[in-house]
């Protein structure tokens, strides 16, 4: 019966010495997540020292506004190019140009006999032309190829 008793409290005092080394293991893993925060608070500590928040703050409010002004910009190119109104608008001034153009050409040219646009073709021989003419051609070239002839 003794041994049996003795065999009993070894037990129970093994069990009560696994209880304290978990206690202790608990303990020492507490001190180590401990000082793990003490440095992660330090560490915190010298990054906000470190960074300067009011100047970050306005660099952020000065990108936003920017950022939005560039938006604005944006749409209204966007809604302006849109526009198919605004393109046919162009169009039917540039056609007012060319016309008004084609008829000044018209009056400014000596009489071709014909109201006909004047084309260029190049003939093999053909003698200098005076230098009013050349340009005179040369407009007539542009203004034909502004209307695709």
């Amino acid at each position: 019966m003794r041994s049996k008793k003795a065999k009993e409290r070894l037990h129970t005092s093994k069990a009560q010495l696994n209880s304290v080394q978990l206690h202790l293991q608990h303990n020492l893993a507490q001190y180590k997540l401990a000082g793990c925060i003490k440095s992660s608070a330090e560490v915190m500590a010298s990054m906000n020292s470190a960074l300067r928040l009011p100047e970050i703050h306005q660099s952020m409010v000065v990108m936003a506004t920017e950022m939005q002004k560039a938006g604005l910009i944006e749409e209204m190119i966007d809604d302006m190019m849109d526009t198919e109104e605004v393109e046919e608008e162009a169009d039917e001034e540039v056609d007012k140009v060319l016309l008004e153009l084609n008829l000044s050409m018209e009056a400014a040219l000596p009489s071709t006999g014909g109201a006909k646009p004047l084309q260029v073709e190049e003939p093999e021989e053909e003698p200098e032309p005076v230098q009013d003419d050349i340009e005179t051609i040369q407009m007539q070239q542009r203004l034909n190829a502004l209307k695709g002839i």
